[in-house]
């Protein structure tokens, strides 16, 4: 999603449409995360808006909250904190999940995918700090899987994009 130079990953708070021309093909993880073929034609097939709202609570801790709302209707929110403590929650979608998310520096990754094409500029900028977040299916809604996640900015056709790289696998 194209983005201004005043967003930030610590001021993410906004209304995003999702480029799915920039974006891989989401059907295979959507397929092993449960979602049936009929719904996932749906996603496919509409545009999705993503509504951010990104805030510090009393305790200091960063919430990120999405609202994903799709012209074929599908909904789904994500309240998101990153405080490194597992959080779950039974998605109507994906049935139950938990989840944690954390700042780290992009250094400390594991995955080379999620290290790679970051913006040099931004990253610096962020003295190379990205978000990053596990999720693990936990209910009995298709495969088991984990994933995990680094948002940050890249520089794609010449503008500046949020982004979301996730790499899912199989539990």
């Amino acid at each position: 999603m194209a983005v201004p130079d005043s967003v930030s990953l610590r001021n993410l708070s906004g209304t995003y449409t999702m480029n799915k021309t920039l974006s891989g093909d989401a059907d295979p993880v959507l397929k092993m995360q449960g979602m049936g073929w009929l719904v996932r034609q749906g996603v496919k097939y509409s545009a999705i808006t993503l509504v951010i709202k990104e805030y510090t609570d009393e305790n200091g801790i960063v919430h990120i909250d999405i609202d994903q709302t799709s012209t074929g209707g599908f909904k789904n929110d994500e309240p998101r904190q990153f405080d490194w403590e597992w959080h779950e929650k039974d998605d109507p979608i994906f049935g139950k999940v938990k989840g944690r998310g954390k700042w780290t520096n992009v250094s400390e990754l594991q995955e080379p995918f999620l290290k790679d094409g970051w913006d040099p500029k931004w990253l610096q900028e962020a003295d190379g700090e990205v978000l990053f977040s596990e999720v693990d299916s936990v209910g009995a809604k298709g495969e088991q899987w984990h994933a995990d996640q680094v948002w940050g900015f890249e520089i794609i056709d010449g503008g500046k994009r949020y982004v979301q790289s996730a790499v899912f696998l199989l539990t």
